[in-house]
């Protein structure tokens, strides 16, 4: 999930990775993200931005690591425009939970593709079974459902 505040979008474009948590609800979404699954990216208010696969399971942030030309790196030690939660006393349930990502196509934010009656929801990930949304981004970001 990227908002305003603390995520910020084009970290995560440009490092290869997706990221939650600050509550129990948002860092189990994040650690339940299973490796090799297809991801697609919507940024609150409503806008879908990206579509990837999930290269591994999340890590806490301080720990994460994020694949940048073909190097796997540690992400906290990057030049990052948002402000991540990195306090290893923190509750896992708390923390910041980080979930490295192959992007297929991630465009900039006011690239955002929405149209009324696709589905949002408030957690930081779930399962996209709404038929005309997963049809409306295949024909929007040019995926084959074979891919």
């Amino acid at each position: 999930s990227f908002s305003g505040g603390e995520r910020v979008w084009d970290d995560a474009r440009h490092f290869g990775f997706v990221s939650g948590g600050g509550g129990k609800m948002w860092s189990q979404d994040m650690r339940a993200l299973p490796t090799g699954a297809r991801i697609w990216v919507n940024v609150p208010p409503m806008r879908y931005v990206a579509v990837g696969r999930v290269l591994a399971p999340a890590t806490r942030f301080e720990v994460a690591e994020v694949r940048v030309d073909d190097a796997w790196i540690p992400l906290a030690t990057q030049t990052l425009e948002g402000v991540y939660s990195s306090d290893p006393a923190r509750d896992d349930d708390f923390a910041e939970w980080v979930v490295p990502v192959e992007w297929i196509d991630a465009r900039p934010l006011e690239a955002g593709f929405w149209e009324k009656g696709m589905f949002a929801s408030q957690h930081s990930a779930c399962k996209l079974r709404q038929e005309f949304t997963l049809g409306r981004l295949a024909d929007h970001f040019n995926i084959d459902d074979g891919e």
